[in-house]
């Protein structure tokens, strides 16, 4: 993540480019695979052991980089650092129009870049994350909440 080279604009934040293509990348062949898979065939794939642990530790490691890069841009420096955000929007910022249009004529485009914008924190993303961490990382968590203005002190 130090690398990636986050820029913060308020509550707005650049998605660094190699991001923004891992992004394209995984939609494109989410959009090709939904695209296929319209009528299934009935088929099916065996995967050795082997390749199954390396499929689901691939995943895994992309989940864990999601929350470390959730964490970053959640974190604005307001006190709520460590809590984990629940929702992002992601705006397209830049494009291209590909030529195509929709049958009410309006043009297709090909995103070239995007933000993300924080949503107010929810005790939902804690909550969840809480689940997936030692004791030790939860009680951190649980401390960041207490400090902060999700912490409602008539509850």
């Amino acid at each position: 993540l130090d690398k990636s080279e986050y820029k913060q604009n308020t509550n707005f934040t650049l998605v660094p480019h190699e991001m923004f293509q891992y992004w394209n990348r995984v939609a494109t062949a989410r959009e090709a695979y939904r695209n296929s898979t319209e009528a299934f065939s009935g088929k099916l794939h065996t995967y050795s052991s082997i390749d199954a642990c390396n499929i689901v530790k691939r995943w895994s490691e992309q989940v864990d980089l999601g929350i470390a890069r959730a964490l970053v841009v959640g974190c604005t420096g307001d006190g709520t650092e460590g809590i984990s955000p629940t929702y992002f929007a992601f705006n397209v910022t830049k494009w291209r129009k590909t030529g195509e249009r929709n049958e009410e004529g309006q043009s297709f485009v090909d995103a070239l870049e995007m933000t993300t914008e924080k949503f107010p924190l929810f005790l939902e993303g804690v909550v969840r994350r809480m689940k997936t961490v030692d004791a030790d990382e939860a009680r951190c968590m649980y401390l960041s909440v207490k400090a902060s203005g999700l912490r409602d002190e008539t509850l």
